[in-house]
């Protein structure tokens, strides 16, 4: 490793980098001793890279929660914005601000158990925007107003990348 970044004239910043080893297993060993100029490279359960947060199980719980995290304060400024803003420039604020967070990644994540508060969390932005009660079904909102849902992002993306 040291040879290769001399070779390609590369520096390595040892405050931020770390490894990680992908293991289904839950009793791995992680003693392994990765150093790049006789300076240790510390291991980590999970770590943040291109905006995906990945684990060493790979169960994408934690980018899910930071997802819901971001959901939930576009759901809070989507209240508070509610009243001034007309229907056609809250689903604007939509389709600009919470689709390109749920849909970032999803071909990953979309298929994890924790997908679900994803979910959830697009169902109640939507009842906010059509001025819905809690717990009614939103299929047809969805459908009356062309919003694709979670799921059907993550098995487009599936398809787009089969092809």
């Amino acid at each position: 490793m040291n040879k290769w970044f001399k070779d390609n004239l590369l520096p390595m910043n040892l405050d931020t980098t770390h490894w990680l080893q992908f293991s289904t297993r839950k009793n791995f060993n992680h003693d392994i001793q990765i150093a790049y100029i006789d300076m240790h490279i510390l291991w980590t359960s999970s770590t943040k890279f291109l905006g995906l947060i990945a684990d060493d199980a790979l169960s994408w719980k934690n980018h899910t929660d930071y997802i819901t995290a971001k959901l939930n304060s576009a759901c809070f400024a989507i209240r508070t914005v509610k009243s001034l803003l007309s229907k056609d420039a809250l689903k604007m604020l939509y389709s600009s601000y919470m689709h390109p967070i749920i849909s970032y990644g999803v071909i990953f994540s979309g298929n994890s158990p924790d997908s679900i508060k994803i979910f959830r969390i697009q169902n109640k932005i939507i009842w906010i925007n059509a001025n819905l009660r809690n717990r009614i079904h939103v299929g047809i909102y969805f459908n009356n107003e062309h919003i694709t849902l979670l799921f059907t992002i993550h098995i487009l993306s599936d398809i787009h990348n089969e092809q």
